[in-house]
């Protein structure tokens, strides 16, 4: 291998009902300061569980199809533009020693300031999560699909120090408002967003010579 010191090793194929009931309790309908019950249809495609009528009606939004856009508002002929940004060092600096001063969480991570960022102007934000190591039993030698997403509104993130607390306290919602995010037709006109940090899985290559400058997943 050309990335990281560590030898190669098999990964387990045993499924592990236990994990993937957890991860579905994160999304179980719950009282409204407690789980993201209003996100349970995500679960339930995500796990398999929808109709498969819900299964190609977002199918069809993530495909960009024209009458799913015009639906939200969008014109049909849109064109995306792909971007790369640097992160701007002294600002994360400054949000990470003011989440220490505010004393909410012991400390937040560079994820946790740019989520916050990315989030806290949009209706509904989704991070995709890797359970593994942060559930019971979920191993980072385990095989299968234990990676979901947790929606973030405004107030969910208004703070770098919010997102860390969900992340450390069972997944729950850490604003004082916890209004039903948008559900159904409550999606149409909505500003969403995707975000996801790969930052743990790069490792530097061990190439004689080489020093790396700039990497992408």
């Amino acid at each position: 291998m050309i990335t990281g010191a560590d030898p190669v090793a098999a990964l387990s194929p045993t499924p592990k009902p236990g994990v993937a009931a957890a991860m579905r309790r994160i999304y179980a309908p719950g009282p409204v300061t407690g789980v993201w019950g209003q996100w349970s249809l995500q679960s339930n495609v995500a796990f398999g569980k929808a109709k498969g009528a819900i299964r190609k009606w977002r199918a069809g939004l993530a495909e960009g199809s024209w009458p799913a856009r015009l639906g939200l508002g969008l014109p049909a002929d849109r064109q995306h533009e792909c971007r790369l940004f640097y992160l701007d060092e002294d600002y994360v600096a400054r949000a990470k020693a003011d989440a220490a001063a505010g004393g909410e969480v012991e400390y937040v991570s560079t994820n946790d300031v740019v989520a916050s960022w990315f989030s806290r102007n949009l209706d509904v934000a989704t991070m995709a999560i890797n359970f593994r190591g942060r559930l019971e039993d979920a191993l980072d030698t385990d095989a299968g699909n234990y990676v979901s997403s947790l929606p973030f509104g405004p107030a969910d993130s208004a703070r770098p120090a919010l997102i860390r607390w969900t992340l450390q306290n069972g997944f729950r919602r850490a604003a004082a408002d916890t209004s039903p995010l948008p559900a159904g037709l409550g999606w149409m006109g909505r500003t969403t967003g995707l975000l996801t940090s790969w930052a743990s899985f790069a490792k530097p290559p061990r190439l004689p010579g080489a020093e790396l400058e700039l990497t992408f997943p």
